[in-house]
């Protein structure tokens, strides 16, 4: 009898779709640097010579974090490295949040959000998904186990860019809705 390999499957779909959402972050960020060199300017938080190093700098940070997460022989460190970057944008959503300023696009890539609590702890969660890959669960599965751990991943991925349009047109078209009804019936200021 085989032995049962579900919890270090579960750990690499886990690691497989936090590479998935890095990967998908660094594109974004890559494919629009100057607007994303904007997200950073508005977080406050770096000196403004440094801005166009961390618009090339964040993108191959995330990049290589998700390569690592894909490679066996290198999840754990790459779980590592990836659990501080997320650490450091929870910490830079957190410092904004605590000024009273939640109008920043967060720059995650995927659809546009204002910074909230959310996600904060949507970046501590990802963290704690890392939390088995980074204890080197998983990492003997072997090729075929890691490809099998990327079915489900996927799955996640577009499940997860679902949910944030949604979210995001929610919004949207609650500021419409406000709009519409300020034009409508007028509003104080």
């Amino acid at each position: 009898m085989a032995p049962d390999r579900s919890l270090e499957m579960a750990a690499a779909a886990l690691a497989a779709f936090v590479a998935l959402l890095l990967a998908r972050a660094a594109l974004h960020k890559a494919a629009d640097p100057v607007r994303f060199e904007g997200v950073l300017a508005d977080y406050r938080l770096a000196p403004e010579a440094a801005l166009p190093i961390l618009r090339g700098a964040i993108p191959l940070a995330e990049a290589t974090c998700a390569l690592a997460l894909v490679l066996p022989a290198s999840r754990s460190a790459g779980g590592l490295a990836a659990s501080g970057l997320l650490l450091i944008y929870a910490a830079a959503m957190g410092i904004n949040l605590a000024r009273g300023r939640r109008d920043i696009d967060c720059g995650c890539g995927g659809a546009p959000e204002r910074l909230g609590w959310t996600l904060v702890l949507r970046n501590l969660a990802f963290v704690a998904a890392l939390a088995p890959a980074i204890t080197g669960m998983g990492a003997a599965l072997g090729v075929a186990g890691t490809l099998a751990a990327w079915i489900p991943a996927l799955f996640a991925l577009l499940a997860f860019g679902a949910l944030e349009q949604l979210l995001a047109n929610q919004a949207r078209m609650t500021g419409d809705r406000r709009s519409l009804l300020t034009s409508a019936f007028g509003g104080g200021a």
